[in-house]
């Protein structure tokens, strides 16, 4: 009886269109506020897996929420916590200063 169940359910059109809703409710937006000055709210992200290029198959963005200014490093995919901590501190930090907030989408 089950299996019937469960074979009407995977073919009946209205029950594959209104389902109900099986997470919690999801969280309210929360704006982010207007920087002051450049480089104090900055974001950042990779974009890997691409193709192999001098020993590089990843990008490093970081990208100024004032300005929309944008660096782009050249990285690798197999990058630890502290590598990209050195990188972001020796390419970043050393040019612009620390910025007061780093938001990330928290990809693996």
């Amino acid at each position: 009886m089950s299996r019937d169940i469960c074979a009407y359910i995977t073919t009946c059109p209205t029950c594959q269109q209104i389902k109900h809703a099986r997470h919690l409710p999801y969280g309210l937006l929360q704006p982010i506020p207007i920087p002051s000055q450049p480089f104090e709210v900055v974001t950042m992200d990779f974009i890997g897996e691409l193709p192999l290029s001098k020993n590089y198959n990843a990008i490093f963005v970081l990208v100024c929420k004032l300005t929309k200014f944008a660096f782009f490093i050249p990285c690798t995919t197999n990058l630890n916590e502290e590598q990209t901590a050195r990188m972001f501190f020796d390419k970043i930090v050393t040019l612009v200063g620390l910025p007061k907030q780093i938001i990330s989408d928290r990809d693996t």
